[in-house]
Protein backbone atom coordinates (compact mmCIF):
# COMPACT_ATOMS: atom_id res chain seq x y z
CA UNK A 1 0.00 0.00 0.00
CA UNK A 2 1.51 3.72 -0.92
CA UNK A 3 0.30 5.29 1.98
CA UNK A 4 1.80 8.35 1.09
CA UNK A 5 -0.04 8.64 -2.53
CA UNK A 6 -3.55 7.49 -0.91
CA UNK A 7 -3.42 9.44 2.09
CA UNK A 8 -2.97 12.44 -0.32
CA UNK A 9 -5.91 11.56 -2.77
CA UNK A 10 -7.79 11.19 0.64
CA UNK A 11 -6.76 14.77 2.01
CA UNK A 12 -7.99 16.59 -1.33
CA UNK A 13 -11.24 14.48 -1.94
CA UNK A 14 -12.18 15.08 1.77
CA UNK A 15 -11.05 19.16 1.66
CA UNK A 16 -13.44 18.81 -1.66
CA UNK A 17 -16.35 17.23 0.28
CA UNK A 18 -15.89 20.18 2.91
CA UNK A 19 -16.13 22.83 0.04
CA UNK A 20 -19.43 21.34 -1.55
CA UNK A 21 -20.62 21.56 2.55
CA UNK A 22 -23.04 23.81 2.87
CA UNK A 23 -21.96 24.91 6.46
CA UNK A 24 -19.22 27.28 6.20
CA UNK A 25 -17.71 26.65 9.30
CA UNK A 26 -16.50 23.90 7.21
CA UNK A 27 -14.11 26.38 5.09
CA UNK A 28 -11.41 26.04 7.16
CA UNK A 29 -11.33 22.23 6.87
CA UNK A 30 -11.20 22.39 3.27
CA UNK A 31 -8.12 24.24 3.20
CA UNK A 32 -6.56 22.38 5.54
CA UNK A 33 -7.18 19.34 3.70
CA UNK A 34 -6.44 20.44 0.23
CA UNK A 35 -3.42 22.05 0.73
CA UNK A 36 -2.46 19.21 2.85
CA UNK A 37 -3.06 16.81 -0.16
CA UNK A 38 -1.02 18.94 -2.14
CA UNK A 39 2.04 18.98 0.23
CA UNK A 40 1.49 14.65 0.09
CA UNK A 41 1.93 14.77 -3.40
CA UNK A 42 4.96 16.57 -3.58
CA UNK A 43 6.43 14.02 -0.81
CA UNK A 44 5.60 11.34 -2.69
CA UNK A 45 7.56 12.33 -6.02
CA UNK A 46 10.29 13.12 -3.22
CA UNK A 47 9.67 9.09 -2.22
CA UNK A 48 10.07 8.04 -5.55
CA UNK A 49 12.97 10.04 -5.97
CA UNK A 50 14.69 8.52 -3.50
CA UNK A 51 17.84 6.10 -3.91
CA UNK A 52 16.57 2.59 -3.36
CA UNK A 53 17.03 1.16 0.13
CA UNK A 54 17.66 4.63 1.49
CA UNK A 55 14.86 4.66 3.82
CA UNK A 56 12.51 7.12 1.36
CA UNK A 57 15.48 9.61 2.18
CA UNK A 58 14.12 12.46 0.51
CA UNK A 59 10.99 12.58 2.45
CA UNK A 60 12.37 12.09 5.72
CA UNK A 61 13.33 15.66 7.56
CA UNK A 62 16.99 13.98 8.82
CA UNK A 63 19.42 12.21 6.46
CA UNK A 64 22.62 10.84 7.37
CA UNK A 65 25.68 9.50 5.88
CA UNK A 66 26.02 5.61 6.49
CA UNK A 67 29.52 3.58 5.42
CA UNK A 68 29.18 0.86 2.48
CA UNK A 69 30.71 -2.74 2.63
CA UNK A 70 32.81 -1.46 -0.46
CA UNK A 71 33.62 1.73 1.66
CA UNK A 72 31.47 4.63 -0.32
CA UNK A 73 29.06 6.57 1.56
CA UNK A 74 25.45 6.77 1.14
CA UNK A 75 22.44 8.23 2.79
CA UNK A 76 19.43 7.40 4.56
CA UNK A 77 16.66 8.55 5.77
CA UNK A 78 16.07 8.74 9.51
CA UNK A 79 13.56 8.99 11.95
CA UNK A 80 9.43 9.27 11.47
CA UNK A 81 9.86 13.29 11.24
CA UNK A 82 9.01 13.84 7.19
CA UNK A 83 10.06 17.23 5.51
CA UNK A 84 8.28 20.65 5.33
CA UNK A 85 7.09 23.04 2.91
CA UNK A 86 10.54 24.56 3.18
CA UNK A 87 12.53 21.25 2.69
CA UNK A 88 10.61 20.41 -0.18
CA UNK A 89 10.85 24.13 -1.76
CA UNK A 90 14.72 23.29 -1.28
CA UNK A 91 15.21 19.84 -2.33
CA UNK A 92 13.07 20.19 -5.68
CA UNK A 93 15.23 23.08 -6.45
CA UNK A 94 18.06 20.61 -6.30
CA UNK A 95 16.45 18.25 -7.95
CA UNK A 96 15.33 20.04 -10.56
CA UNK A 97 11.31 19.66 -9.80
CA UNK A 98 9.07 22.80 -11.24
CA UNK A 99 6.12 23.77 -9.45
CA UNK A 100 4.01 26.98 -9.57
CA UNK A 101 5.20 28.35 -5.82
CA UNK A 102 3.57 31.41 -6.46
CA UNK A 103 -0.05 29.69 -6.59
CA UNK A 104 1.04 27.30 -3.63
CA UNK A 105 2.57 29.78 -0.91
CA UNK A 106 -0.85 32.05 -1.65
CA UNK A 107 -3.02 29.00 -0.35
CA UNK A 108 -0.77 28.03 2.67
CA UNK A 109 -0.55 31.58 3.65
CA UNK A 110 -4.21 32.20 3.12
CA UNK A 111 -4.62 28.50 5.17
CA UNK A 112 -2.66 30.15 7.83
CA UNK A 113 -4.81 33.18 8.11
CA UNK A 114 -7.71 31.62 8.69
CA UNK A 115 -6.62 29.39 10.80
CA UNK A 116 -5.39 32.35 13.07
CA UNK A 117 -7.71 35.22 12.21
CA UNK A 118 -11.16 33.96 10.96
CA UNK A 119 -12.81 31.07 10.59
CA UNK A 120 -14.17 31.15 6.72
CA UNK A 121 -13.22 32.99 3.35
CA UNK A 122 -15.95 34.84 1.05
CA UNK A 123 -17.21 32.12 -1.24
CA UNK A 124 -15.80 33.64 -4.35
CA UNK A 125 -12.34 33.68 -2.64
CA UNK A 126 -12.44 30.33 -1.80
CA UNK A 127 -13.45 28.89 -5.46
CA UNK A 128 -10.61 31.48 -6.32
CA UNK A 129 -7.84 29.28 -3.76
CA UNK A 130 -9.45 25.50 -5.02
CA UNK A 131 -8.81 27.10 -8.56
CA UNK A 132 -5.23 27.25 -7.89
CA UNK A 133 -4.97 24.30 -5.90
CA UNK A 134 -6.60 22.05 -8.85
CA UNK A 135 -4.08 23.88 -11.09
CA UNK A 136 -1.18 22.62 -9.11
CA UNK A 137 -2.51 19.23 -8.51
CA UNK A 138 -3.49 18.96 -12.12
CA UNK A 139 -0.36 19.94 -13.68
CA UNK A 140 1.55 17.74 -10.88
CA UNK A 141 -0.06 14.24 -11.19
CA UNK A 142 0.42 14.57 -14.99
CA UNK A 143 3.47 16.46 -15.10
CA UNK A 144 5.54 14.80 -12.31
CA UNK A 145 3.41 11.79 -10.90
CA UNK A 146 2.91 11.03 -14.65
CA UNK A 147 -0.54 9.20 -13.84
CA UNK A 148 -4.11 10.74 -14.67
CA UNK A 149 -5.67 12.83 -12.23
CA UNK A 150 -9.53 12.27 -13.21
CA UNK A 151 -8.16 8.52 -12.53
CA UNK A 152 -6.37 9.35 -9.32
CA UNK A 153 -9.09 11.66 -7.51
CA UNK A 154 -12.19 10.24 -9.23
CA UNK A 155 -15.55 11.88 -9.18
CA UNK A 156 -17.05 13.74 -8.06
CA UNK A 157 -13.43 15.35 -6.62
CA UNK A 158 -12.68 16.17 -10.10
CA UNK A 159 -15.82 17.12 -11.76
CA UNK A 160 -16.00 19.44 -8.77
CA UNK A 161 -12.21 20.73 -9.19
CA UNK A 162 -12.93 20.96 -12.96
CA UNK A 163 -16.38 23.14 -12.69
CA UNK A 164 -15.03 25.24 -10.01
CA UNK A 165 -11.88 26.11 -12.22
CA UNK A 166 -14.21 27.00 -15.05
CA UNK A 167 -16.31 29.47 -13.03
CA UNK A 168 -13.96 31.01 -11.75
CA UNK A 169 -12.18 31.60 -15.13
CA UNK A 170 -15.19 33.37 -16.18
CA UNK A 171 -15.37 35.73 -13.59
CA UNK A 172 -11.30 36.28 -13.80
CA UNK A 173 -11.66 36.68 -17.85
CA UNK A 174 -14.87 39.65 -16.92
CA UNK A 175 -12.62 41.62 -14.66
CA UNK A 176 -9.65 41.25 -16.77
CA UNK A 177 -11.50 42.69 -19.90
CA UNK A 178 -13.12 45.17 -17.64
CA UNK A 179 -9.33 46.63 -16.36
CA UNK A 180 -7.96 46.02 -19.96
CA UNK A 181 -10.96 48.85 -20.68
CA UNK A 182 -9.71 51.69 -18.86
CA UNK A 183 -7.79 54.01 -20.60
CA UNK A 184 -4.69 53.99 -18.26
CA UNK A 185 -2.42 56.92 -18.55
CA UNK A 186 0.59 55.53 -18.33
CA UNK A 187 2.87 52.34 -19.89
CA UNK A 188 3.50 51.82 -15.97
CA UNK A 189 0.08 51.44 -14.91
CA UNK A 190 -0.96 49.80 -17.37
CA UNK A 191 1.69 47.07 -16.47
CA UNK A 192 0.79 46.77 -13.29
CA UNK A 193 -3.24 46.93 -14.01
CA UNK A 194 -2.89 43.15 -14.47
CA UNK A 195 -1.37 42.39 -10.75
CA UNK A 196 -3.79 44.50 -8.93
CA UNK A 197 -5.83 42.92 -5.80
CA UNK A 198 -8.20 43.54 -3.48
CA UNK A 199 -6.60 45.27 -0.15
CA UNK A 200 -9.24 43.25 1.87
CA UNK A 201 -8.79 39.50 0.70
CA UNK A 202 -6.25 39.66 -1.60
CA UNK A 203 -8.64 38.22 -4.67
CA UNK A 204 -7.69 39.02 -8.21
CA UNK A 205 -11.40 39.03 -8.62
CA UNK A 206 -11.64 42.92 -8.97
CA UNK A 207 -13.07 45.10 -11.63
CA UNK A 208 -13.01 49.18 -11.90
CA UNK A 209 -15.78 50.60 -10.54
CA UNK A 210 -16.19 53.53 -13.54
CA UNK A 211 -13.78 52.58 -16.62
CA UNK A 212 -13.85 56.37 -17.55
CA UNK A 213 -12.79 57.54 -14.25
CA UNK A 214 -10.33 60.64 -15.05
CA UNK A 215 -8.47 60.56 -11.35
CA UNK A 216 -7.38 57.05 -12.03
CA UNK A 217 -4.99 56.91 -8.52
CA UNK A 218 -8.80 57.61 -6.71
CA UNK A 219 -10.32 54.43 -9.00
CA UNK A 220 -12.36 52.17 -6.93
CA UNK A 221 -12.40 48.53 -7.30
CA UNK A 222 -14.69 46.05 -6.35
CA UNK A 223 -14.30 42.66 -5.49
CA UNK A 224 -16.69 39.86 -6.67
CA UNK A 225 -14.96 37.51 -3.93
CA UNK A 226 -15.58 39.39 -0.73
CA UNK A 227 -17.86 42.61 -1.46
CA UNK A 228 -15.53 45.26 -0.43
CA UNK A 229 -13.90 47.72 -2.44
CA UNK A 230 -10.41 49.04 -3.37
CA UNK A 231 -9.30 52.33 -4.18
CA UNK A 232 -5.52 52.13 -7.06
CA UNK A 233 -3.20 53.82 -4.78
CA UNK A 234 -3.98 51.64 -2.04
CA UNK A 235 -3.44 48.39 -3.70
CA UNK A 236 -0.78 49.57 -6.34
CA UNK A 237 2.62 49.47 -3.95
CA UNK A 238 2.08 45.11 -3.87
CA UNK A 239 0.81 45.30 -7.60
CA UNK A 240 3.70 47.34 -8.25
CA UNK A 241 5.99 44.29 -5.93
CA UNK A 242 4.23 41.15 -7.89
CA UNK A 243 4.89 42.73 -11.10
CA UNK A 244 8.46 43.29 -11.41
CA UNK A 245 9.27 40.63 -9.05
CA UNK A 246 11.33 38.31 -11.82
CA UNK A 247 12.90 41.73 -12.42
CA UNK A 248 14.10 41.95 -8.82
CA UNK A 249 15.39 38.31 -9.26
CA UNK A 250 18.14 39.24 -12.05
CA UNK A 251 19.11 42.24 -10.11
CA UNK A 252 19.82 40.18 -7.19
CA UNK A 253 21.54 37.22 -9.41
CA UNK A 254 22.60 38.25 -12.65
CA UNK A 255 23.03 42.23 -11.42
CA UNK A 256 20.49 43.82 -14.20
CA UNK A 257 19.86 47.08 -13.80
CA UNK A 258 16.99 48.30 -11.16
CA UNK A 259 13.68 48.63 -13.45
CA UNK A 260 12.00 50.69 -10.13
CA UNK A 261 13.61 53.35 -7.60
CA UNK A 262 12.47 56.01 -5.49
CA UNK A 263 10.35 58.86 -6.92
CA UNK A 264 11.92 62.25 -6.27
CA UNK A 265 8.50 63.73 -5.80
CA UNK A 266 6.40 60.89 -4.29
CA UNK A 267 9.23 58.95 -2.21
CA UNK A 268 7.55 56.00 -3.15
CA UNK A 269 9.39 53.09 -4.71
CA UNK A 270 7.86 53.58 -7.59
CA UNK A 271 8.88 55.06 -10.31
CA UNK A 272 9.95 53.24 -13.46
CA UNK A 273 13.31 53.68 -14.57
CA UNK A 274 12.25 52.76 -18.87
CA UNK A 275 9.24 55.12 -18.52
CA UNK A 276 11.07 57.75 -16.95
CA UNK A 277 7.98 58.12 -14.65
CA UNK A 278 6.33 57.21 -11.65
CA UNK A 279 3.64 55.20 -11.39
CA UNK A 280 2.23 56.07 -8.29
CA UNK A 281 2.25 60.37 -8.55
CA UNK A 282 3.36 60.24 -12.52
CA UNK A 283 5.90 62.44 -11.94
CA UNK A 284 8.77 62.74 -14.77
CA UNK A 285 12.17 63.93 -14.90
CA UNK A 286 13.01 67.85 -14.39
CA UNK A 287 16.51 67.22 -15.27
CA UNK A 288 17.62 64.53 -17.97
CA UNK A 289 21.30 65.21 -18.23
CA UNK A 290 23.89 66.58 -16.67
CA UNK A 291 24.80 70.20 -17.34
CA UNK A 292 28.49 69.36 -16.70
CA UNK A 293 29.20 65.91 -18.21
CA UNK A 294 25.92 65.21 -20.16
CA UNK A 295 25.55 61.55 -18.40
CA UNK A 296 22.02 60.57 -17.61
CA UNK A 297 20.53 61.78 -14.52
CA UNK A 298 18.39 59.48 -12.35
CA UNK A 299 14.75 59.72 -10.23
CA UNK A 300 17.20 60.45 -6.96
CA UNK A 301 19.58 62.90 -8.93
CA UNK A 302 16.58 65.53 -9.45
CA UNK A 303 17.45 67.81 -6.27
CA UNK A 304 21.30 68.90 -7.75
CA UNK A 305 19.97 71.62 -9.72
CA UNK A 306 20.70 69.48 -12.97
CA UNK A 307 23.75 67.90 -11.92
CA UNK A 308 25.06 64.55 -11.41
CA UNK A 309 25.81 63.75 -7.66
CA UNK A 310 29.22 63.96 -8.78
CA UNK A 311 29.53 67.41 -10.08
CA UNK A 312 27.03 67.97 -7.36
CA UNK A 313 29.26 67.58 -4.76
CA UNK A 314 32.05 69.22 -6.91
CA UNK A 315 30.25 72.28 -6.96
CA UNK A 316 28.81 72.13 -3.29
CA UNK A 317 32.70 71.99 -2.31
CA UNK A 318 33.48 74.91 -4.39
CA UNK A 319 31.24 76.88 -3.19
Amino acid sequence: MNTILDNAVASIQVGVDDYRSADPRRTLSAMRNISAGMLLLFKEKLRRSSPLDSNESLVKLKIEPKMDTAGGVTFRGRGKKTVGVYEIKDRFRSLGISVDWKRIEEVIATRNDIEHYRSDVPPKRMMELLSSCFIVIRDFITEELEDDPERLLQNPTWSTLLEVAEVYERERAACTFAIASVQWDSIGRKKVSEFLRCGHCSSDLIRPVDIKADDLASLSFHCSACGQDSIFDDILDEAVSDCWSADWYLVMTDGNDEPLTDCHECNRSTFLVEEGRCIACLSSLHHYECAICGHPLTSDQQDFGGLCSYHYEVAVKDE
